[in-house]
């Protein structure tokens, strides 16, 4: 796909949203990294013939762009795509953004956010991605930060309702907060370029103990 269907894939997108999803939207929820159903995904796309182009792929030629500016494809080692965009506010979805009217859902929502953020009195820093999961109408998302290793809403919650076990105080909290951090991470790790410096250790302290205990 070239750059001219680039341009068609953004123009439907913004055209989805300009002829009246906004007035189609549902709801902004909140969900965790153990709450997005990653293994209870059925088939979402259909394989069909295509044409395969003269020379495509072929190493020496320019790579074929076909997402939107600032949007990146990433595989999981497992084989499930998801979608990255490196921008003010950094997004990790799943939704198939090739869709332009998924497209227009992931960018709208987005834009919600971003307007809700200063009246939650909150300001992104770089260490921060938006989790956005499109459900039909719906949004559900979350935040995570890669400095804190934690992940947080825009609104206070109960611990129950986003089904963290019961804690003891507010260390114990973060420990489970911590605990959504790396799941996310697991789930969406091809495009973390840097981790804290002791994770590392950590880690190593974890197979250290694991050893020691046999």
């Amino acid at each position: 796909m070239d750059c001219r269907n680039i341009e068609k894939l953004v123009d439907a997108a913004s055209s989805y949203v300009g002829s009246g999803f906004a007035s189609q939207a549902g709801d902004i929820r909140y969900t965790t990294s153990k709450q997005t159903g990653r293994y209870d995904e059925g088939i979402r796309v259909v394989p069909r013939n295509i044409t395969v182009d003269a020379g495509m792929f072929f190493s020496f030629k320019h790579p074929v762009p076909y997402l939107p500016p600032q949007w990146s494809a990433h595989i999981h080692p497992e084989g499930q795509m998801y979608f990255y965009k490196d921008a003010a506010i950094r997004v990790v979805t799943e939704a198939n953004i090739n869709d332009p009217k998924v497209l227009a859902k992931v960018e709208y929502w987005v834009q919600v956010v971003e307007k809700l953020l200063p009246q939650k009195g909150l300001a992104l820093t770089e260490n921060v991605e938006l989790l956005i999961q499109i459900d039909g109408n719906d949004c559900f998302h979350y935040f995570i930060d890669h400095q804190s290793q934690t992940i947080f809403w825009m609104e206070p919650l109960e611990t129950d309702e986003m089904g963290i076990e019961p804690v003891a105080s507010p260390a114990h909290l973060r420990l489970a907060l911590q605990e959504f951090y790396w799941t996310h991470v697991e789930f969406f790790p091809a495009h973390v370029k840097d981790l804290a410096p002791n994770v590392l250790e950590e880690l190593i302290g974890v197979f250290s103990h694991a050893l020691a205990g046999n």
